[in-house]
């Protein structure tokens, strides 16, 4: 996408919270392979492949996507609720099914996914754009949601992973970030370490609530504010402000 698309756009600084979608991905997303190829098994798949070659077919894609919220999305968005933590199972996770779980992760994910992250800081200097990192904050893991009470560690988040070991899982993703950001002096924002756990601030496991949303925005402002204001200075408007050091 950001090759296809985002370079057409020429932004100065592009920002990726990623994590989530890539956990035991070790090549391209369908996504990404759907883009480059034509794609009937929907109305919307069909113009969002076509969009690649015809006007005509982004303009209804675009009319597709304006209209359908309206209708089907509203209904969906009337019938959901929020997370009810209280309405999840618990799932003990033993010590050697845990570690075989991460090591799985070790061996065929996290290389792919520091190469691909590797690959956008790449494509996007070489675009003239600054990249930005954000690591990917959930809401389970270690410790009791205040609202609710529930251990977040014990919380089944998916077939064999509960929030411990899930949460785990996710921070070996994040780390590759981390490590990828320090090596080529990118900005890393932390917000998997920074974001609260707690069910007030997440809609389900790893969406936000409209609260959720305004601290993460408060959290990412705080340290990219600085960064900006020391890197384009000349659209600074205000006092000069030293930037913070770049993980």
């Amino acid at each position: 996408m950001v090759k296809d698309f985002i370079v057409k756009l020429h932004p100065k600084v592009l920002i990726f919270l990623v994590g989530i979608n890539d956990l035991g991905v070790g090549a391209a997303r369908e996504y990404d392979t759907r883009l480059k190829n034509l794609n009937f098994r929907s109305l919307e798949r069909m113009l969002a492949s076509l969009a690649n070659y015809s006007e005509l077919a982004a303009a209804g894609l675009n009319i597709y996507r304006y209209y359908l919220p309206k209708s089907v999305m509203a209904v969906a968005a009337r019938d959901m609720g929020e997370i009810d933590l209280k309405s999840y199972s618990n799932l003990e996770v033993t010590t050697d099914g845990k570690q075989a779980i991460k090591q799985l992760h070790r061996e065929k994910y996290l290389q792919p996914f520091g190469e691909r992250i590797q690959a956008l800081i790449a494509l996007s200097r070489a675009h003239g754009m600054e990249p930005v990192f954000v690591t990917q904050p959930v809401l389970y893991g270690q410790g009791v949601d205040d609202l609710t009470g529930i251990n977040l560690a014990t919380l089944r988040v998916s077939k064999n992973m509960n929030g411990e070991v899930g949460w785990e899982v996710l921070e070996l993703y994040n780390d590759v970030v981390r490590q990828r950001g320090r090596e080529a002096g990118v900005l890393v924002i932390d917000l998997a370490r920074e974001m609260p756990k707690n069910s007030v601030y997440y809609y389900d496991l790893m969406h936000y609530t409209k609260a959720g949303a305004a601290l993460v925005a408060d959290m990412v402002a705080a340290q990219l504010t600085p960064f900006l204001a020391k890197k384009f200075p000349a659209y600074h408007q205000g006092s000069a402000a030293p930037g913070p050091a770049i993980p």
